[in-house]
């Protein structure tokens, strides 16, 4: 879980590249989209991406469209058998 926060002027904001951001990394497109309006609407939102490789990769690409992501929770990952 990710709080994205408009990192700077609403004018400088890539919206699209944000979402694409989200969408590569699982979200489905129209809940990328929803989590950016409310971003914009709101000045944060809370966003559960499915599969992020890197956290770093993710906060780079999303500073570059102009928002910031900070880690809200880790999930526990599942017991893997022997």
């Amino acid at each position: 879980m990710f709080v994205l926060t408009i990192a700077g002027d609403l004018s400088a904001l890539r919206t699209i590249d944000a979402m694409i951001a989200l969408v590569r990394r699982g979200m489905v497109a129209i809940d990328a989209k929803r989590a950016i309006e409310a971003a914009v609407e709101r000045r944060r939102a809370l966003v559960e991406v499915p599969m992020v490789e890197d956290t770093d990769v993710l906060a780079r690409d999303l500073e570059a469209a102009g928002f910031s992501a900070e880690i809200m929770a880790r999930l526990p990952q599942p017991a893997r058998a022997s």
